[in-house]
């Protein structure tokens, strides 16, 4: 995630949108993902992590971007 970010600088914005758990300590969770690039053009994603908490922290195990689908 942070070499993605250092090639496509911008500011970025995450949303939670939902948490879903599996058991106590794994969950998944659906995000809106905003990039704002230096040229002032808005890029609207959707993210999906799952997240595990070890030993009393949430940490990212994996993450999923993709672009919203074409209507």
């Amino acid at each position: 995630m942070l070499r993605s970010s250092n090639r496509n600088p911008g500011e970025r914005t995450i949303t939670i949108e939902t948490i879903r758990f599996l058991n106590p300590n794994v969950a998944i969770v659906d995000t809106k993902y905003e990039i704002k690039l230096e040229s002032n053009q808005v890029r609207n994603l959707w993210s999906t992590f799952i997240v595990v908490q070890q030993e009393g922290n949430w940490k990212i195990a994996a993450i999923r971007n993709m672009s919203p689908a074409q209507r």
